[in-house]
């Protein structure tokens, strides 16, 4: 489907191209994320999800929400946790983190922190290399850069 954010100077208004209706959004920002989903903020800066009819899906009570369309999930994240949410229907929880930070994943792989060192988790979840460095990068073909008290290897 096609979506139009419509502003306003006070409303939000969400327009499906196709059926050509108006769903008013009682939001201060709406970001499309793909697959008829929106994120959506109050106010307060407290994000949610909501779906093409304007039904929430998940409560605005997180931090940050975005979908990883590699591992057909939902990230969430308030503060030092994050959440994962299958795109299946159903939106259960199946992986809860105690990270401060969780980059989109690439390549299976996501880049966390924890306590101010990075390691990475895998597609289910795993923390496949501690966070035991003050900084890493990506993989390259099959390597990653890690730092380690100012140095890099």
């Amino acid at each position: 489907n096609s979506y139009w954010i419509l502003y306003n100077t006070e409303i939000l208004q969400l327009y499906d191209v196709q059926k050509r209706n108006k769903i008013y959004l009682p939001y201060a920002q709406v970001s499309y994320e793909g697959r008829d989903l929106f994120s959506v903020r109050n106010n307060n800066g407290n994000s949610g999800l909501i779906d093409a009819s304007g039904r929430i899906i998940l409560p605005l009570i997180y931090d940050y929400i975005r979908v990883e369309e590699e591992l057909n999930t939902i990230v969430a994240g308030s503060k030092n946790y994050y959440s994962l949410f299958y795109l299946n229907g159903n939106l259960k929880v199946f992986m809860n983190y105690p990270f401060s930070h969780l980059e989109p994943f690439k390549n299976g792989l996501s880049k966390v922190q924890q306590k101010q060192k990075s390691g990475f988790i895998n597609k289910d979840g795993l923390l496949v290399i501690s966070t035991q460095y003050d900084s890493v990068r990506n993989f390259t073909n099959n390597r990653a850069a890690v730092c380690i008290n100012a140095k890099w290897g």
